[in-house]
């Protein structure tokens, strides 16, 4: 792997901008973006960045690159540093999705294939050292997406949802990785009766099980909710529905999260206003409550929620707001929604992909799939917000 690249003079590859919160944001809060300015190095993401102990961030982005097939960057806690860990070669044949940062110190990583079958799991440490490829998918196996993100299970194996697959419906796996890159099939989707396109990665519960949606199939072919241990059992706990009576809100197409004994997720459609809806479950998929139905000021959520230190959960929607280039929230411990920003000043980002993460020192940190500015939509930001005490 060629060495990493460091970008001191950063007036080509990132411009700073300290952009002032909307008006629907405490004046407290701070919002700060870096946005990437020379695709050529780095651009476009649909994944967020995880968190190092020393407050900076590492993320990939799915273009530019040597050969435009993405890189894994990190940010230094500066927010100002750039550096290129790895650049992915057209050898390789595939771009990143996320990652996850796991107990063992290492970084692991999907692979989209462009098209067809294929994709992997790939392994590095924090300082773009020591990469391999662990494993390379079977058609059987699944075809992962650049949105998708593995997480580490309880057992410190690694999971992953890779969402199209050449079984009996293509309809996407449950796959489990040792760290040594065995692989293990825990369970194919088949349409209608459990699902279909597992959506971009699993939450792993206190309960010890791992649960998941879908985007289609169900008993309303317009998605699912379920629950897999870690052994492969499986069993489907809810189908949502825009005609089911109980939820009327469909789609999801953004993991769980963990709150309070509940499981709290995000609808695409559907809901009083057309536009989906931020909903909780209880462990056995019973008990659905709607917290917030989507209007204006936001639809179209693609990111999981994150549970941070204040125990507010803090999600990002894709469209809406004031610029109809998506928005940040909060929903209190009491289940309160909030507006925080609306995404689209010139040096803003656009669209919000990546999930939050929460950095040592309480700021969370989050990427949009466009950059805003210059000619046409830029190339990707990563933005920093700082919530009220």
């Amino acid at each position: 792997m060629p060495a990493c690249r460091q970008f001191l003079n950063l007036s080509a590859v990132i411009v700073a901008s300290l952009v002032a919160a909307s008006a629907w944001a405490s004046p407290l809060d701070s919002y700060e973006s870096r946005r990437f300015g020379a695709c050529k190095h780095a651009c476009n993401s649909r994944t967020g960045v995880v968190s190092l102990p020393d407050g900076s961030v590492i993320g990939t982005t799915y273009r530019g690159g040597k050969d435009g097939l993405g890189v894994v960057y990190s940010i230094g806690s500066d927010r100002k540093t750039l550096t290129v860990l790895h650049e992915f070669a057209s050898e390789e044949g595939y771009r990143p999705g996320g990652l996850v940062l796991a107990s063992d110190g290492m970084l692991y990583g999907v692979l989209a294939p462009e098209p067809g079958c294929g994709g992997g799991i790939f392994r590095m440490a924090i300082d773009g050292s020591r990469y391999e490829q662990l494993h390379t998918f079977r058609c059987d196996e699944g075809r992962p997406t650049i949105e998708a993100v593995p997480i580490e299970g309880p057992d410190g194996a690694i999971y992953a949802t890779p969402q199209v697959n050449n079984g009996r419906r293509g309809c996407g796996t449950v796959v489990k990785m040792t760290k040594n890159g065995k692989v293990t099939v825990l369970h194919e989707f088949n349409g209608n009766s459990d699902g279909c396109l597992p959506n971009v990665g699993l939450a792993a519960a206190s309960t010890g099980d791992l649960y998941g949606t879908t985007s289609f199939g169900g008993a309303f072919g317009q998605g699912t909710l379920y629950r897999i241990s870690r052994s492969g059992d499986y069993e489907l706990l809810r189908s949502f529905g825009i005609d089911d009576g109980e939820t009327k809100a469909a789609y999801p197409h953004a993991p769980l999260t963990e709150r309070g004994g509940m499981l709290y997720g995000m609808l695409n459609s559907g809901s009083a206003h057309g536009l989906g809806t931020v909903f909780k479950v209880d462990y056995d998929g019973q008990n659905y409550e709607e917290v917030h139905p989507f209007s204006a000021e936001g639809a179209d959520s693609r990111t999981q929620l994150l549970l941070a230190r204040d125990g507010s959960l803090y999600g990002t929607t894709l469209n809406g707001g004031t610029r109809s280039e998506g928005n940040l929230f909060s929903i209190s411990p009491t289940d309160v929604f909030s507006k925080l920003h609306s995404f689209g000043v010139r040096k803003d980002g656009r669209k919000p992909w990546g999930a939050l993460v929460q950095l040592p020192d309480g700021t969370l940190a989050g990427t949009t799939e466009l950059g805003g500015g210059g000619v046409g939509y830029g190339s990707r930001a990563v933005y920093w917000y700082t919530p009220t005490p």
